[in-house]
């Protein structure tokens, strides 16, 4: 199969994008290095049903290639569109079967205002034209203009509700009055596609698309970390798309369209009405889940701010109680979901914080990074303790809620009435208000330590502990490299054999830095590449740990008297801690101990 680059229906695309985008020959060329701009490109030269290729300019030397509408704003782009739709292109038909046309960012407000003002009247008050085929186009239009508005609202991410031709429906109800059924089905699909509308947003789920927490010192990290603060936006976001929507209910075109239906009594109109009080009632929804969400970021802001960990340790505590009269007050955030879904990003605000306090670079100073490490795992163990603490008595909370009170018919053996939390609820006088947006609250107790909602926590946790015994290994190397520059194993060859040690030492652990990247600390999905290397670097180790323990127990045996091994162990110390060394020279050990006791009881005798 050859190549995208030597595909001549590529060229010909090719040759179109640079003649109207005039982008640098290297944007040109990472377009098809890029898999996901690649796979756009290919679907679209391959892929019958794909009739749609967006190629959009960023800048001079980025360009990127999708088969649907761009969702954010652009500067300006390219779509090429098939001419019929199940067409194989091919080089002898792609010039005639494709046509490309420029667009820019505006290019949504331009199509509406040429549909309405331009094709709409045109064809549909042509007086050579059939009324049939003049509600057909009517029809056919307001279709384009309801496409319009669902593509502005993908782009503007608020919901826009399509208005329909005023004009022209004006007009045709005031010449041709034999054509007013034509405009009222106008607007009973106008209404029924803002029922969908309305609905979608009512039934949207609020949820953040999980992205890897990145390294604390990258710049882009703020924008792909999920946090509090991302849970707020959402729901502001929620509100301010629902009073959007109010406003655009309000309005005098709106309120123009629903006067007209009710005037020709019209049965779309009521289940209209009624959804208004529905959004209302929505809007309510998000603003208190706005406010408990909210209740977080002072505890946040403080642990972020300050660089004590006997403070942080202090806050944990209120940070906790809050987290657990969200779970016991808040309808949403009671259920089992969205509580773990709470936790989360409690966990990813945690893990944030901790990897401000360890750094990046752990291999200039080991001695920072070990502190900072030991900071870290300070403040994982508390927020884990604080929250088993506070689990055990939401547990017995929720133990106490759930015992159920049944009536039952014994005649039938049916129960006919469950109330699930008993005469403890404290929100029965709350639920008895049909609020269809209130959650009943459910069993929901608080998820173990292990669960998927720690999984960036327990990640870090293990990370740390791995990079600890790191950083511990490299400060105990790193004294073993003054032993190797002076000397002090009795012998040239002996201390030959040590240099050599230190230089595969360093080998290892620069393979070690090139294999992660030099960012020890990623806990994404790529962190396999740390647990291969680490692995790796800890077999390495192992070998030199055995050959220097043979250096040693050579020193050790040329060694007779206390004083020289005891002076072995200083030189050595940095080695001396490694446990594998310690269990080779076991004998040794005992026999300094021994010999110590001796030298004490002589002394004490003298005495």
């Amino acid at each position: 199969m050859e190549t995208l680059d030597k595909d001549a229906r590529y060229q010909w695309l090719e040759s179109r994008i640079v003649s109207t985008l005039q982008p640098k020959r290297d944007a040109i060329q990472s377009l098809i290095e890029n898999d996901e701009n690649r796979l756009s490109v290919q679907e679209f030269l391959d892929n019958e049903d794909v009739t749609n290729l967006y190629i959009i300019y960023r800048s001079l030397t980025h360009l990127y290639a999708q088969n649907s509408p761009p969702g954010q704003s652009f500067d300006k782009g390219l779509l090429f569109i098939k001419a019929a739709i199940a067409t194989k292109l091919t080089t002898e038909n792609i010039n005639t079967d494709v046509s490309c046309m420029e667009i820019f960012s505006e290019i949504v407000h331009y199509v509406d205002l040429v549909t309405r003002d331009v094709f709409m009247p045109l064809f549909t008050m042509n007086q050579s034209v059939p009324d049939t085929e003049k509600d057909r186009f009517l029809d056919l239009f307001h279709r384009i203009i309801n496409q319009t508005a669902a593509t502005h609202t993908l782009v503007s991410e608020s919901v826009v509700l399509p208005l329909p031709a005023f004009n022209v429906l004006a007009e045709i109800a005031q010449t041709t009055p034999e054509r007013q059924q034509t405009v009222l089905n106008v607007l009973e699909t106008t209404v029924t596609n803002w029922s969908k509308q309305i609905k979608a947003l009512l039934q949207e789920e609020i949820k953040i698309s999980w992205a890897p927490l990145l390294s604390p010192d990258d710049k882009n990290s703020q924008q792909q970390q999920h946090l509090i603060k991302n849970e707020i936006q959402l729901w502001t976001s929620r509100i301010n798309k629902l009073n959007n929507l109010l406003v655009q209910l309000d309005s005098p075109f709106v309120q123009d369209v629903l006067r007209n239906l009710a005037r020709n009594k019209s049965p779309y109109i009521q289940s209209f009405v009624d959804m208004k009080e529905n959004i209302t009632r929505a809007v309510s929804h998000a603003e208190r889940n706005l406010r408990f969400a909210s209740t977080l970021t002072p505890w946040i802001y403080q642990i972020n701010s300050t660089n004590s960990v006997e403070e942080i340790v202090k806050i944990l505590p209120c940070f906790m109680h809050t987290v657990f009269l969200i779970w016991r007050h808040s309808f949403y955030y009671h259920q089992k979901d969205k509580f773990h879904h709470l936790l989360q990003l409690l966990s990813a605000e945690l893990v944030l914080r901790a990897k401000r306090m360890i750094g990046k670079d752990i291999f200039s100073n080991p001695e920072s990074t070990y502190a900072g490490l030991k900071d870290a795992l300070s403040i994982c163990a508390m927020f884990r303790g604080t929250y088993l603490d506070y689990k055990e008595k939401a547990d017995a909370l929720n133990s106490k809620y759930m015992i159920p009170e049944k009536k039952i018919d014994p005649s039938k053996m049916l129960i006919w009435h469950v109330h699930p939390y008993g005469e403890d609820d404290p929100y029965k006088d709350i639920l008895s208000n049909n609020d269809e947006f209130a959650v009943l609250r459910k069993s929901s107790p608080w998820p173990p330590r292990n669960a998927s909602c720690f999984q960036t926590l327990n990640a870090l946790i293990e990370r740390c502990n791995d990079v600890q015994e790191l950083t511990s290994t490299i400060r105990q190397f790193n004294i073993l490299s003054e032993t190797a520059k002076i000397g002090g194993t009795l012998t040239k060859t002996m201390d030959t054999m040590v240099s050599e040690i230190q230089l595969k030492y360093k080998l290892a652990l620069e393979n070690f830095t090139q294999s992660v990247d030099d960012d020890v600390m990623d806990i994404s999905h790529k962190s396999e590449k740390f647990e291969q290397a680490f692995f790796y670097l800890r077999t390495k180790l192992k070998q030199l740990e055995h050959e220097l323990a043979w250096i040693l127990k050579q020193c050790f045996q040329r060694s007779y008297t206390l004083y020289s091994k005891l002076n072995l162990i200083d030189v050595f110390r940095g080695a001396y801690e490694r446990e594998a060394i310690q269990r080779e020279l076991n004998t040794e050990e005992k026999w300094m101990i021994q010999n110590l006791f001796d030298e004490f009881e002589q002394v004490q005798k003298r005495l």
